[in-house]
């Protein structure tokens, strides 16, 4: 890898950045940027066109150029964003209790009850159809009219419009900005009676054909694989289809570093190429000619194998990767592979900038640089394998390798646990699902014409799935196959990635100074981190969390925990707490629990009369059952749970000062007679199922 070698990083770089602060920042000075760009390029034309000044312009048009791709990256994902367009159906004035919109499907509908819509009309205050643009999320109730939804379908719909809701808990998957990264910002709920459908087919034609094509495909799979987990596995291999997995199947591929194998990637594309490669050898493709019939068949089968498994963004970039390689070797030129991997992502970028934020390019990219730039170095240091099979099961050893540097820092970030057997399973989903994928393919061709051959082959691939799954279960189980609760903030992911780049260079070049540059990172990373764990032990919080219909509360002392609940934990509730009980340094699983009504202690934490303390902070806790003649007392807050009888101005006499909330055990019309109460006295209620968790801190610095 030379900088000064790859041109197309040299742009990538600045316009990338150029995405972040549009995310990052409001544009409100955008006439300013364009401004400011449009100087630029003068600039930039008048050093190219003046010989006489060519050393200011060498020093110059370089710099010059990158901020030109920085503001470009700023604009053009300012533009991107949906809510900037000028007929964006916000900027319409509409019905927001119930309107009438005209849209068309833009993706596969999840099971007929999430559909993804592109508006193109919408009911306006004067009763008439208004042309508009913007995105919907819609879920539907399935009744008795049961339609079935395709892509491209344009549809006639009575609905309400709701912006989508921010987090409601600290530290959960953020599925508001997930859903704005795909440009999707208003969400509604309807009924299938409310629903009309008045055109067909106004979709793409290149994804309607795919999406068709991938439905039957799916029908031929279902044939071979009559249990729902092997035939989970078969379409997410073959066919990049997720939806039939199990959570259980997810958590087992997860947790053994192997869910890679169930998201089509570069793997995929490659082996799939490999196979080109061998069954185009048998045809009589010589010369010229030839060649290019070669290189574009295999760019069509690529391409074809994109668009019916979904077009994910590391599908994408694979295809991109191995179509610019294809025609580098088509015309004798073997490209720098930074130079194409810089190409891909430009290309991607700039057909949706907001994929630079999906964990899947992320991930993907970060993969195959690891792959790129680790992979023949682990290898130029491995020693001599004359055995042809031992060394291709070490080859296998050393991509899983390197693909895990490449990608550590973005998965402790994303997903906080670490598969350290990921380097056994590699070995058996990379090895069983080439030779699936291989078969596979051979099975949906032949399925039809050769039915007694497909049969068989049917049968083998059935208990070669079978196979895998049951190893990846037992991977799973061995002790200690997973690390988890690894809590990093964004700043150790950025020392983390650059000590695993500055070792990569170190075992480059072994020089001193690469040397040196690594123990400083790992000297800063290593204080990162140990300051994040003693600000963790000087933490004392109490946690009541957003949950509807239910009561958990979290007391948080020096990494120690003690969870206060009106039942056990389901498993939403444990993924709704869990993230944020590992950024505190506590464990998940392992806190005890127990209802506010018996009396504990736990290491400076516990209950005491329905009054929960932790550290220096107190939490009154009223039920039903509970009392409030008591004298006076002292606490941060009172929580209000299963409905109590209790009146507000009592509870303000026997807790005085202290913050009133209640959280989502209530019904809904006695917290509305609480926050009326409440308003009239001159307080704020707080209402966990509106305004999100309560969190209250106390951090003794010693």
């Amino acid at each position: 890898m030379n900088y000064r070698n790859t041109p197309l990083l040299r742009v990538v770089l600045p316009f990338i950045l150029g995405i972040v602060i549009a995310e990052n920042y409001s544009i409100n000075a955008l006439n300013y940027i364009y401004l400011l760009g449009y100087i630029l390029y003068l600039s930039s034309l008048f050093f190219i066109n003046n010989p006489s000044r060519s050393y200011k312009r060498v020093i110059t048009y370089g710099p010059i150029t990158q901020i030109l791709y920085l503001v470009f990256g700023i604009i053009y994902t300012y533009n991107q964003n949906e809510l900037n367009s000028a007929i964006h159906f916000t900027k319409i004035n509409y019905n927001t209790d119930e309107t009438i919109i005209q849209g068309i499907i833009v993706d596969e509908p999840v099971s007929q009850q999430k559909v993804k819509i592109k508006l193109n009309a919408i009911l306006d205050d004067k009763q008439k159809m208004t042309a508009c643009t913007g995105n919907l999320l819609i879920y539907v109730k399935q009744d008795q009219v049961n339609n079935d939804y395709d892509y491209g379908d344009e549809l006639l719909m009575k609905l309400q419009i709701k912006e989508i809701a921010q987090n409601l808990n600290p530290e959960t998957f953020n599925y508001k900005k997930y859903l704005h990264y795909q440009n999707i910002h208003f969400i509604a709920y309807t009924n299938d009676s409310k629903i009309k459908l008045i055109n067909k087919n106004k979709g793409h034609i290149t994804w309607r054909l795919a999406f068709q094509l991938r439905s039957k495909l799916l029908k031929i799979l279902s044939k071979y694989f009559p249990t729902i987990d092997e035939y989970a596995v078969a379409t997410a291999l073959l066919l990049g289809y997720k939806e039939d997995l199990s959570d259980e199947l997810k958590a087992a591929y997860s947790e053994t570093g192997s869910m890679h194998a169930l998201a089509v990637s570069g793997t995929h594309v490659g082996l799939l190429y490999s196979g080109m490669v061998i069954i185009l050898g048998y045809l009589p493709l010589k010369g010229r000619k030839g060649r290019a019939l070669e290189t574009l068949i295999s760019i069509a089968v690529i391409w074809a194998f994109t668009f019916v498994t979904g077009a994910s963004a590391s599908v994408l970039r694979a295809s991109i990767m191995f179509s610019i390689y294809l025609i580098g070797k088509m015309i004798f030129r073997q490209a720098n592979v930074w130079n194409i991997l810089s190409g891909s992502a430009l290309i991607l970028l700039v057909y949706n900038p907001l994929l630079l934020f999906d964990a899947g390019f992320q991930l993907s990219y970060t993969a195959v640089a690891g792959l790129a730039y680790f992979y023949p170095l682990l290898y130029k240091s491995s020693p001599i394998i004359t055995n042809s099979s031992i060394d291709s099961a070490y080859k296998v050893l050393l991509v899983g390798i390197a693909a895990q540097l490449g990608t550590l820092p973005l998965s402790l970030y994303y997903f906080h646990q670490f598969p350290t057997y990921f380097w056994l399973s590699g070995w058996v989903v990379v090895l069983g699902g080439a030779l699936f994928l291989w078969a596979g393919s051979i099975l949906l061709i032949i399925d039809g014409v050769i039915p007694k051959v497909a049969s068989y082959l049917g049968d083998a691939l059935y208990y070669l799935t079978w196979g895998i799954n049951q190893s990846i279960r037992i991977i799973q189980d061995l002790p200690g196959s997973l690390i988890s609760g690894l809590w990093i903030e964004p700043l150790a992911v950025l020392l983390l990635a650059a000590l695993i780049i500055s070792i990569g260079i170190l075992l480059n070049n072994k020089s001193s100074k690469s040397l040196i540059i690594s123990l400083v990172l790992l000297v800063l990373l290593t204080a990162v981190q140990i300051n994040q764990y003693f600000e963790q032990l000087q933490t004392s919080k109490i946690c009541i969390y957003a949950i509807r219909g239910k009561t958990l509360i979290d007391l948080i002392h020096q990494r120690n925990r003690l969870s206060v609940a009106n039942q056990s934990e389901s498993r939403d509730e444990e993924y709704t707490c869990k993230n944020h009980r590992w950024s505190l340094g506590t464990t998940h699983t392992n806190g005890d629990i127990t209802s506010w009504k018996n009396d504990t202690s736990l290491l400076n934490m516990g209950i005491k009369s329905s009054i929960l303390y932790c550290g220096p902070l107190k939490l009154a806790i009223l039920d039903s059952s509970t009392s409030t003649k008591y004298h006076q007392q002292s606490v941060d807050a009172v929580l209000l749970v299963n409905n109590p009888s209790q009146d507000i101005h009592e509870i303000i006499k026997t807790y005085p000062g202290a913050t009133i909330i209640a959280d989502g055990s209530n019904n809904i019309r006695n917290v509305t007679k609480w926050k009326e109460k409440c308003s009239r006295l001159g307080i704020t209620l707080f209402y966990t199922q509106e305004q999100g968790a309560w969190i209250k801190q106390s951090t003794n610095r010693q």
